[in-house]
């Protein structure tokens, strides 16, 4: 959908963009790094404290944001701060023998599960112990992956097998833990070790530490595509991370043809990545989606302000004017979308910004009618 800037911050304009990354991986040897998604190239972004002995796999707890770090060196689970790489114990699995490599959060059973010796587990996240679900059927290293949108767990199996084939993609049945085989993801790669869902884009990735590359899996083949080598390193756990930025409603529009105009968010702002919010009940499938930086004050003049005087009734602007932008939707939808990439720059981090949606419309002299209005923090 088409769109045009009217006014546009000239200290957006001109920051460098670079691509999204939420790509968050550890190797064993508590290195995190953060990869691109769109080349594979790592960066960076800190060190696991020593308490968490040799790392392994990754998860997001999506109920609460908290990642959870699986360590098989003392058999244990941790919460881990991402920032700082502060790891905090949770507790032991309660039984040696484990070598929990897998780890993953099931959205809808609110569970998380672990993998070892070829069975799954459930982990209690304010224990840390595990507790049996069955064996999968097959025994070799197995990593975990969940797709909410399908609600389906997948695994990855590596190396020699019994009970199926060696480098192969599983569907992975939570009640009982057994694997049903969907495919082989070799030769292309050979030693998956870390598994990772991305919501925004529906997309699974790998990282494989024979071949050193990223991966995007085809959940229904198993087969893989290369992204790009990320370099030497034992990379045993991956975990996609929402973005850190807010976003709400704050005040209700005035009604027009199709009712009040409103303002849903499709994204929020978090830096290296496209801020989304979507224009609804737009009767001529067009809109203008005033964004600004304030929601007190605009051009000296206290906000809300009320458009009676030009010509709306009703009818209040409750954002300040700082970009301007007409959006376009398709026919007879009703909605247009305005999208903004966001620059991966800190400075950005903590920026407050506001949104509100302006339909055209014929029930006034002014020609357009306010709708509602939102506003958020720029994330990371």
């Amino acid at each position: 959908m088409r769109i045009r800037s009217l006014v546009v911050l000239s200290s957006i304009a001109l920051a460098p963009l670079a691509n999204a990354q939420r790509l968050i991986a550890v190797d064993s040897g508590r290195a995190l790094y953060k990869l691109d998604p769109a080349t594979g190239a790592r960066a960076s972004i800190g060190t696991v404290t020593s308490n968490a002995s040799t790392t392994a796999g990754l998860a997001l707890d999506i109920s609460t944001n908290t990642v959870y770090l699986t360590s098989t060196g003392n058999d244990s689970l941790f919460t881990l701060n991402v920032a700082t790489g502060a790891a905090t114990l949770v507790g032991a699995y309660g039984d040696s023998t484990l070598v929990m490599h897998g780890l993953e959060y099931h959205w809808v059973n609110n569970t998380l599960y672990g993998a070892s010796n070829g069975s799954l587990y459930t982990i209690d996240r304010t224990t840390g112990v595990a507790t049996l679900v069955g064996a999968t059927g097959v025994t070799s290293f197995m990593n975990l992956c969940y797709v909410p949108t399908t609600n389906t767990m997948y695994a990855s199996i590596n190396g020699v097998t019994t009970g199926g084939p060696q480098d192969s993609w599983y569907s992975i049945d939570v009640s009982t833990g057994a694997a049903t085989l969907i495919g082989s993801y070799a030769p292309a790669a050979t030693n998956i070790n870390g598994l990772a869902y991305d919501v925004e884009t529906d997309t699974i990735y790998a990282v494989d530490n024979t071949t050193h590359n990223l991966y995007t899996v085809n959940r229904a083949t198993g087969q893989v595509t290369t992204i790009g080598n990320f370099g030497s390193a034992n990379m045993l756990g991956l975990v996609w991370l929402p973005g850190t930025g807010t976003y709400a409603g704050f005040a209700a529009g005035c009604a027009g043809t199709l009712g009040v105009p409103g303002n849903q968010l499709v994204k929020a702002a978090n830096i290296g990545h496209t801020f989304t919010v979507n224009g609804t009940n737009l009767p001529f499938d067009a809109g203008v989606m005033v964004v600004g930086f304030s929601n007190t004050v605009f051009n000296g003049l206290p906000l809300p302000a009320d458009l009676g005087i030009v010509g709306a009734p009703g009818c209040n602007a409750y954002v300040s004017g700082d970009m301007i932008n007409v959006i376009f939707g398709a026919p007879a939808s009703g909605t247009a979308t305005y999208s903004t990439p966001v620059p991966d720059n800190a400075l950005f981090l903590g920026m407050p910004y506001f949104t509100q949606t302006y339909s055209f419309d014929t029930v006034n002299a002014f020609g357009l009618v306010a709708g509602d209005a939102g506003g958020g923090i720029v994330g990371q």
